[in-house]
């Protein structure tokens, strides 16, 4: 998931194509692509009233960004049938022209795969919006693009922030068989630009994200200086499967980080990795920062009952006085569930009051969860008369709770 790059890219490529007049036409009445049949369009072999042919000299002759738009746009209405004029066209002496035929090839996407030779030859074109047009439309046409693939590296080191940008997204886009480029792209990772920095991630996480080297160079963006990248990173680090030793203690490192975001999608990451994650999460529990004490209850709640043996620890962290853990320990052992019922009975009887209040609060927000533990608890000859009287007006709120839901 991530930002939407290709549509920004797509528009500043766009916005390159030269006026060569001074006045807009009237917008071209457009007729709507679902009254073009497939029949239509193999048969006659038109759009608009226009065959191939037509359309590409329309492009050829274009006088204003909006007419070269409608030409592309219609050229893609055809299909693959207009791929050898526009792979003709890719060989104008006209910069436009070979830049609305890289684009109108985008439009066509993956039934564009025949015009790849000619497209990675114009990825050395000397126009740079050529080139970016190019790279676009090689991501689009994705996997069938695989050959593309050593001259996406080259980009990479383009000039232009766009292009290395719109490169790292095409590599992405071709997707695991662009696997050669991972050494590349963890170079890019140092790029002074943040848009090719997070393009770079978003790759390197559609390709293989467990690809060597990767995971060192995603610890190590944790530190980048937008927050970011920093963000991508951590998110990235959550979803590269098995995780190395030095994965938790840098996402646990991530809770001190100055931005919030950073600091909630490192605490996702972390509940995405599981129960490998819990005993450092534990010690954590413990750690002087408040704001890191508070994250890994948050990040011990979101994983559930796979964090059943961080249960103790949270009920120490009840005690801790005002701020921090005490406010999202209770949710924590809420969201693990039935696991922590045992230990909030006997924080129940805790001599602190604030530890009471929020044990009970706990057991009755856990709602039906709770009662089948309760009830034993209060059948138990061994359980104190006072213990019993708590159970007993925790069931009758869990039983209010009930009726008036």
């Amino acid at each position: 998931m991530l930002i939407p790059r290709l549509s920004f890219a797509t528009i500043v490529f766009l916005l390159s194509i030269p006026l060569l007049g001074a006045a807009e036409p009237e917008p071209v009445e457009r007729d709507s692509p679902a009254s073009v049949t497939k029949a239509e369009k193999q048969e006659e072999a038109t759009y608009q009233g226009k065959t191939i042919r037509q359309w590409i000299k329309v492009l050829k002759s274009a006088k204003s960004k909006s007419e070269g738009q409608d030409a592309f746009e219609a050229l893609g209405e055809f299909g693959p049938s207009a791929v050898p004029e526009l792979i003709e066209a890719l060989m104008s002496t006209e910069r436009n022209v070979r830049f609305a035929a890289a684009h109108a090839l985008f439009e066509l996407g993956p039934a564009a795969k025949d015009a790849v030779p000619a497209l990675i030859k114009t990825l050395k074109d000397r126009e740079s919006g050529v080139r970016g047009a190019s790279v676009l439309a090689l991501g689009e046409i994705g996997s069938p693009a695989k050959d593309a693939v050593p001259g996406l590296i080259v980009a990479l080191k383009d000039n232009e922030q766009i292009i290395r940008d719109s490169a790292a997204f095409a590599l992405g886009q071709i997707g695991p068989v662009a696997k050669d480029a991972v050494p590349a792209l963890r170079e890019t990772l140092n790029d002074e630009d943040q848009g090719v920095r997070i393009s770079v991630l978003a790759a390197l996480g559609k390709i293989d994200p467990t690809a060597k080297d990767v995971v060192p160079a995603l610890i190590t963006t944790l530190k980048d200086k937008e927050s970011g990248v920093r963000m991508l990173a951590a998110e990235a680090l959550g979803e590269v499967g098995p995780v190395t030793k030095d994965v938790i203690p840098a996402l646990i490192a991530s809770f001190k980080d100055e931005e919030r975001d950073v600091r909630f999608t490192a605490a996702y990451a972390l509940s995405q990795i599981g129960p490998a994650a819990v005993p450092a999460l534990i010690v954590a529990l413990k750690d002087k920062e408040e704001d890191v004490r508070s994250k890994a209850a948050f990040t011990l709640g979101k994983m559930g009952p796979a964090a059943k043996d961080a249960v103790p620890a949270l009920i120490v962290a009840l005690q801790e006085g005002e701020g921090g853990a005490p406010y999202t320990a209770p949710e924590a052992l809420r969201q693990i569930g039935p696991a922590a019922v045992p230990a909030l009975i006997v924080a129940l009887n805790n001599k602190d009051s604030l530890t009471q209040d929020l044990a009970g609060g706990c057991l009755r927000f856990m709602g039906a969860a709770a009662v089948p533990t309760l009830m034993e608890t209060l059948k138990d000859k061994d359980t104190g008369i006072v213990t019993r009287f708590k159970i007993v007006g925790i069931l009758y709120e869990i039983s209010q709770d009930t009726y008036e839901n």
